[in-house]
Formats: C-alpha cells, structure tokens, sequence
C-alpha cells in the first residue's frame, strides 16, 4: 500500500466511493511548511462529487510554523492512479515528509518542487502509519 496525504476531497466518504470505489480509513497529520488557498478545478466528475469546483491547494508558506492539517491514506497503485486522473491541472504529486516523519505523496501547487528528502525521494510501500 502507498501512502497518500490528503486535506481536500478525498476526505469526504462519497468521493472515496466515487473515485476508489470503496471508502478507506486514514490517519490524521499534517504538512508543515504549507498553507492553503482556493484552486479552481475543471474536472467535471471531481465538481459532481464534491458540488464545488473551488477545491483547496497547498502552496509553500512563507511564515515558519505553517502546516496544513489533514489525513494519511494508504491505496493502492490502481487507487492512486484514479486519484491522479483528477487532480486538477494545476496541481502535482510529489513526496512530502510529514509532522508524524511518514513520507507520502501529495498533490501541491505544481508550482512547487520539492527538495530531496532525507528517507528517499518516493515514499514506500507498506510504511506504518501510526495509531
């Protein structure tokens, strides 16, 4: 299983339904360096399930301390496949290292390039989240 840090949609149960085709259950952390601001999105099925087209978007904070809360999942590659068929143009997947030390991946602004990360630059499969 791939870990996936998510603080958007993927969070609600009918869009895991939607998109994974069953619902998962994740772990709470959080990204620090980042904050969040609006993105819209021109995925049509993304809006459906969501009713929106503004989804939230990491972007790098400039102010220390700064972190976007939210929740670790793990998929697998067919999963985190679907999830990138709607990630919206404006963002990209990248690995992050997060307030719990898990490397994942997240979707970021795409203006965004990640350094290199201390554990590896592509989280693993079958890392263990904690309880």
């Amino acid at each position: 299983m791939i870990p996936l840090f998510s603080y958007g949609a993927l969070q609600d149960i009918g869009v895991q339904e939607q998109f994974l085709g069953r619902t998962v259950d994740g772990t709470p952390d959080h990204l620090p360096g980042f904050v969040l601001t609006v993105a819209e999105l021109d995925d049509t099925d993304l809006i459906a399930a969501t009713g929106s087209a503004r989804h939230p978007m990491a972007v790098l904070g400039t102010s220390s301390g700064t972190r976007v809360r939210g929740t670790v999942y793990l998929l697998t590659e067919a999963e985190l496949d679907a999830v990138d068929r709607h990630s919206g143009v404006g963002f990209h997947r990248v690995p992050v290292e997060l307030g719990s030390g898990i490397t994942a991946w997240a979707y970021v602004d795409r203006r965004y390039r990640p350094p290199l990360l201390s554990r590896g630059a592509v989280p693993a499969e079958s890392q263990e989240l904690a309880a």
